[in-house]
């Protein structure tokens, strides 16, 4: 019996040595995947954070508008204190978002209902330029703001923020 059973292990452990190892996702096959919401082809050829291709496209929201002025103010984290130094601190105007260390012109707008706009913004700062889409929706009332990147890594993550003043 202890003969079979060292035997069965050791033909057990042999099939084991030489299957093949599983794929492994990469965090940039991971970032694509939750980026996307699609899972990724089979032969999807991974991308490099070090050699980024380039980007795709947003989709086209509708014609730049004003920014609905029970939107407009600035608004910071919860447990922000309001002042220009949060980094955390956003600045909501007619046709423009400014945050921390850059700011975002209004260049497409959606307002799916009447406490929920969508921002395209054309992004500005520390010497860059990029595009990017922006969740903006008042909630308990208009006491809070929760704000949400829609368009890189994190999308769809809400911060909630207060009104400042």
């Amino acid at each position: 019996m202890g003969r079979h059973f060292l035997i069965a292990a050791s033909l057990l452990a042999l099939a084991a040595c030489s299957s093949e190892p599983e794929p492994q996702e990469t965090a940039d096959d991971f970032a694509d995947r939750i980026g996307t919401g699609q899972p990724l082809a089979p032969d999807a050829t991974p991308t490099s954070s070090l050699k980024p291709g380039p980007k795709a496209p947003m989709a086209k929201l509708g014609a730049p508008k004003p920014v609905p002025a029970k939107f407009q103010g600035t608004w910071d984290f919860v447990d922000g204190d309001c002042s220009a130094q949060s980094d955390l601190r956003i600045r909501v105007g007619t046709n423009s978002v400014q945050f921390y260390e850059s700011t975002g012109v209004v260049n497409g707008f959606e307002q799916p209902d009447e406490n929920t706009v969508i921002l395209n913004l054309s992004m500005e700062g520390e010497g860059e330029k990029w595009e990017e889409r922006f969740r903006l929706a008042l909630v308990d009332g208009g006491k809070f703001l929760e704000a949400s990147e829609q368009s890189g890594y994190g999308a769809g993550q809400a911060m909630r923020r207060k009104r400042c003043g």
